[in-house]
C-alpha cells in the first residue's frame, strides 16, 4: 500500500509539473487550475510532496528563467494556494498520524538524534542511488546516533556541494537547482518529525533524485564532445548497476528470502522477526516461526509501544500446529491481556484460547471461550465451529447443530459439514446427517471421516 500511494503520489506531482509547464507558457486561469487540481490529487494520495511550490520557485529560475522576467514580482504570490494546500495538508497528517499513534516522541528520538539522523541519510540516499547494494525493506532507527565522523562527514559533504553549487549557478544554474531539489523535497521525510520505526526508506527517494538526474544529465553537457568516452563509462556503469540490480532482485523472491536478507543486515527488528515468522508459519515451518516470534516479543519488551497483541496471538497459533497446546494457552491469554486489541482481535484470541484449553480436555473453560469469541465476532466461522462441538459433547444437539448451520453459512468445510452430520446422527435426523456427509466429501473427496460416517449411516 505504501509503495502505491508513492507511485500514485509521484504521478499526480509530475502531472502537476507539467500543467506549470503550460501555465508558464501561456498563464490563464484554467491552467492554473489544472496545476492546483493535479497537486491537490498528489497531496491526497501521500501528502509528500509539501514542498511542491518551493520547487516550482527553483524551476521559475532555471529553467524557465521568470526571476529575470517583468513579472517577477508575482512569483511568490501565485505560489500561495499551492502553499495553502501545504500547509493543510502538513497539519491534517501531522494530527492523524499523532491521532494513530505512530510519531515518535521526542523523549524516544531527541532532536539532536534526528538532526543527525537526517544528514547521515541525505548521504546514503546517495551513495545508494550511485552503488545500490544492501539496499533492505525496512532501515531500522537507531538506537544510538551514528559516530562523530560518519555525522561530520555527512554535514561536509551537504555544505561542500551547497556551497559549489551557489559558487556555480551562473555558469551551471542546473547544478544548484537539481541539488536544492534533492534536499528540499527530501524534508517531509528525513525524519525531523519522526513517524514510524524507519531511519530511512528507498520509496521516499522517487522525487527527490529526479533533482541528482538533473544535476548528472545537465551537468555532463560539457561531454558532448567527448562522445566515445562517455559512451564508453555510461556502458560501464550499466553494466555494473545490473550486476547489483540483479543480485537485489533476488532476495525479493519471496517473503521468507526478503526478510531474512533485511535481518542479516539490520540486525533483530520486533517488525522483521514478525514477518519472517509469518512466512516461516504460512510455509508450514513453525517450529522456526516460533524461535522468530520469541525473538520479536523480546525486542518489543525493551520499546514503549510495540504489536504486542499480534505477537503473542501469532506465537499461541505456532505452539498450537506443534501440539503444544498448554504454552499455547499461555500466549493466548497475554494476547486477551493487551488493552489495545479490538473486539475482532479480542475475537481470535478467544478462539485460539478455546481451541487449545479444549485438546487439553478443558471443555467448560473452553465453551466459555468459544461463547466470548462469538459474542464478540458472530462472523468468525470456527468459533461457530468449536462451540457446536463443545456444545454437542456437553449433551446440547440442538444448539450445536444450529452454531454448525451458521459456521457453514460463514465458511462451508468439509469439518463442518461432517460436524453437522454427526449431531443429526445423534438426533436420529438420518436423511440429513447423510446430506451434510455427502456435501463434505464434495468439498473433501479424501476425507476419510466423511466416507466413514456415510457408510455408517447407509449400514444403520
Amino acid at each position: 500500500m505504501a509503495e502505491r500511494k508513492d507511485v500514485l503520489s509521484t504521478f499526480f506531482v509530475l502531472a502537476a509539473l507539467l500543467a506549470y509547464a503550460r501555465y508558464v507558457a501561456r498563464p490563464t486561469c484554467a491552467r492554473y487550475l489544472g496545476v492546483l487540481t493535479a497537486y491537490a490529487l498528489s497531496l491526497l494520495a501521500k501528502p509528500m510532496m509539501v514542498t511542491f511550490p518551493f520547487v516550482l520557485l527553483l524551476l521559475d529560475y532555471w529553467p524557465l528563467g521568470r526571476w529575470t522576467s517583468p513579472f517577477k514580482g508575482r512569483l511568490l504570490w501565485e505560489k500561495l494556494p499551492l502553499i495553502g494546500l501545504s500547509v493543510i495538508a502538513s497539519i491534517i497528517t501531522y494530527f492523524a498520524q499523532k491521532h494513530g499513534g505512530v510519531m515518535t516522541s521526542l523523549a524516544r528520538h531527541p532532536l539532536d538524534a534526528r538532526i543527525s539522523n537526517a544528514l547521515v541519510s541525505y548521504a546514503r540516499y546517495l551513495a545508494k542511488t550511485f552503488w545500490p547494494s544492501d539496499m533492505i525493506v525496512l532501515y531500522p532507527y537507531p538506537d544510538h546516533p551514528a559516530g562523530f565522523w560518519v555525522i561530520f562527514a555527512s554535514a561536509g559533504l551537504i555544505l561542500a556541494v551547497s556551497a559549489l553549487c551557489v559558487l556555480k549557478r551562473a555558469r551551471h544554474p542546473a547544478l544548484a537547482i537539481g541539488w536544492f531539489w534533492y534536499l528540499g523535497t527530501l524534508v517531509p521525510v528525513i525524519g525531523l518529525v519522526q513517524v514510524g520505526i524507519q531511519s530511512m526508506a528507498d520509496r521516499y527517494t522517487y522525487v527527490p533524485l529526479i533533482g541528482i538526474f538533473i544535476m548528472v544529465c545537465w551537468g555532463l553537457s560539457d561531454w558532448r564532445q567527448k562522445k566515445a568516452i562517455f559512451g564508453v563509462l555510461a556502458g560501464a556503469a550499466l553494466a555494473a548497476l545490473a550486476v547489483t540490480a540483479r543480485a537485489q532482485v533476488r532476495h525479493w523472491e519471496n517473503s521468507e528470502t526478503l526478510f531474512q536478507h533485511t535481518l542479516s543486515l539490520s540486525g533483530p527488528q520486533f517488525v522483521l522477526d514478525c514477518n519472517l515468522g509469518v512466512a516461516l508459519a504460512k510455509r508450514g515451518r513453525f517450529a522456526q516461526a516460533v524461535e522468530h516470534y520469541e525473538r520479536a516479543l523480546r525486542d518489543v519488551s525493551t520499546r514503549p509501544s510495540g504489536p504486542q497483541f499480534v505477537l503473542e496471538y501469532n506465537l499461541g497459533v505456532a505452539l498450537a500446529k506443534l501440539g503444544k497446546a498448554a504454552p499455547a494457552a499461555e500466549h493466548f491469554m497475554r494476547a486477551l491481556q493487551d488493552s489495545s486489541a479490538n473486539s475482532a482481535q479480542a475475537a481470535m484470541a478467544h478462539d485460539g484460547l478455546a481451541t487449545a484449553l479444549a485438546e487439553r480436555g478443558l471443555i467448560d473453560e473452553a465453551g466459555a471461550h468459544f461463547f466470548a469469541a462469538v459474542n464478540l465476532d458472530r462472523g468468525r466461522a470456527t468459533a461457530h465451529n468449536g462451540l457446536g462441538i463443545i456444545l454437542a459433547r456437553q449433551g446440547r444437539p440442538e444448539q450445536a447443530a444450529a452454531h454448525f448451520v451458521q459456521a457453514l453459512s460463514l465458511q462451508p468445510t468439509a469439518q463442518a459439514h461432517c460436524n453437522l452430520g454427526l449431531v443429526y446422527d445423534r438426533m436420529g435426523r438420518r436423511e440429513a446427517a447423510i446430506r451434510e456427509y455427502r456435501l463434505a466429501l464434495s468439498l473433501d473427496p479424501g476425507s476419510v471421516q466423511a466416507r466413514r460416517n456415510l457408510d455408517a449411516a447407509f449400514s444403520r
